[in-house]
């Protein structure tokens, strides 16, 4: 409560609050910011806090933005790769309900990158996957376009969406792929070029 008070008085002048943090605690958050009337717009970094995680819990939710991998059905409109709603349709057949999050399409996307990388080295030892995940080309996935880099061992150029909520409905406002990664430590092999290409 003393935060939120110092946050009503800060709020008046901010285009946006941002809150990097996860279910239960970020839900719990939004929650005490709008019932201490704060109506300032609040986003969320990262998938974590996106989709009924959310809507679950504040189920009239607006002015809210999250940076999702995926504009789900089940809570969103509009994702503009119509192969996440190919996905989202396949997996409720599979399961008997939709996913209500982004993150299933991750663990689709690293399947068929194994696959592709497998293809590609001949062999199913971890350092020839290794080097084939870190040589395989830029590919478009459900995501977007994705490329795995040699110097930092992981994916670069993966886009993300930038969703808004009013009124507890997810809606796809635009895509955002990072140029570089922020300095965290001298030399870091991580601080390169994004793209994918």
């Amino acid at each position: 409560s003393v935060n939120v008070t110092r946050l009503r008085d800060a709020a008046a002048d901010a285009d946006v609050i941002i809150i990097p943090s996860v279910v239960p605690a970020a839900t719990t958050m939004i929650k005490a910011i709008r019932d201490a009337g704060i109506d300032t717009p609040i986003m969320m970094p990262g998938g974590a806090v996106d989709g009924t995680l959310v809507t679950g819990s504040i189920t009239d939710i607006s002015e809210f933005y999250s940076l999702p991998f995926a504009c789900m059905p089940a809570y969103c409109e509009g994702d503009p790769n119509p192969n996440v709603k190919a996905f989202s349709d396949a997996f409720t057949a599979k399961w008997g309900a939709p996913p209500t999050l982004s993150y299933p399409v991750l663990s689709y996307e690293l399947a068929k990158a194994l696959g592709a990388a497998v293809e590609q080295a001949q062999a199913t030892d971890g350092p020839a996957i290794i080097n084939a995940f870190e040589t395989l080309p830029a590919t478009d996935y459900l995501t977007g376009p994705i490329k795995w880099s040699d110097t930092c061992h992981h994916t670069t150029g993966r886009q993300q969406r930038v969703v808004e909520y009013q009124n507890g409905k997810g809606k796809f406002v635009m895509l955002i792929t990072p140029e570089k990664i922020a300095p965290i430590d001298p030399g870091n092999p991580c601080e390169t070029a994004q793209s994918a290409s």
